[in-house]
This record gives structure tokens, sequence and C-alpha cells, in this order.
């Protein structure tokens, strides 16, 4: 596939999914760009990232991401969804590269061929983390 601009998240937001422990992140109305799960299973629970965007078939990547004083390269790959490829991957919630998602700092997230997308700050990340680490919740909402 052709590589693709970085999207405009100017306006993006993370928001709670109606279904599960799951944030989605994007323009409202719009398709999400982003969305991260908490995943239960047998042992250790993992977080689910999951990039909206088509990829070519069984592909794979590493995803850079920097934010918040962290940098992590994560393997991901291409899932069908039932509708088309896109780019996925399941990470136990206690890997340290997970802490990208903690503070209260602007993300990029790059996949090569899918583009830069800026993860605007929200506490919800660091929410749904630290919930699927078991870690106990803490208020990281502007006073």
């Amino acid at each position: 596939m052709a590589p693709i601009d970085a999207p405009d998240t100017q306006r993006a937001i993370w928001s709670a999914a109606k279904q599960g422990e799951r944030i989605v992140y994007g323009v409202p109305g719009q398709t999400p760009l982003l969305s991260l799960s908490c995943e239960e299973g047998d042992g250790e629970s993992t977080v689910r990232i999951t990039r909206f965007v088509t990829t070519d078939a069984e592909a794979d990547a590493i995803m850079a991401l920097i934010g918040n004083g962290h940098r992590a390269r994560l393997p991901i790959e291409a899932v069908w969804n039932g509708q088309g490829w896109l780019w996925e991957s399941n990470f136990p919630a206690s890997l340290p590269d997970l802490d990208v998602f903690t503070g209260l700092r602007a993300v990029e997230a790059t996949i090569p061929g899918a583009g830069t997308v800026v993860l605007n700050p929200s506490p919800l990340p660091a929410r749904l983390v630290e919930q699927c680490r078991g870690d106990p919740v803490t208020d990281r909402s502007p006073e």
C-alpha cells in the first residue's frame, strides 16, 4: 500500500467506547484513528493497540511511540477484522514500554506507511493502562 499522510488531529479526543474496557481516539463523528483496550485472559492482562488504517494482508511492522518522557518500539501486525486488514497487537499490561501512555503530554505513534498520529493529552490512556495492570487509579485530571 502507498504511504498515507499524517491525519489532522487538532480536534481529536480520547473517549470511552460503548463496549468493554476500551478507549478510542479520533475526531468525534469520524472513524477512530486508534484504540486501546484491556483484554483479560489467562494469567496476565494485555493492552491491545489498534490503528484504524488499512494495511497489506499479513504485514508486520514496528510502531514507534514517543511521548511523556518515554520512547517505545513495539511490534505490530496486520489483523483481519472481518472487513479489512488493520494494524493491531496485544502487549502484556506490565510492559514498561506502555508507560508512554501514562503521562499528560501528547504522544506520537508512527507505523511505516500508516503515517504519524499525534495523540492529544488525556488522562484516559493512563487510567486504562494502570487499571489493566491492576495499579491503583491515579486521578490525573487537571484541577
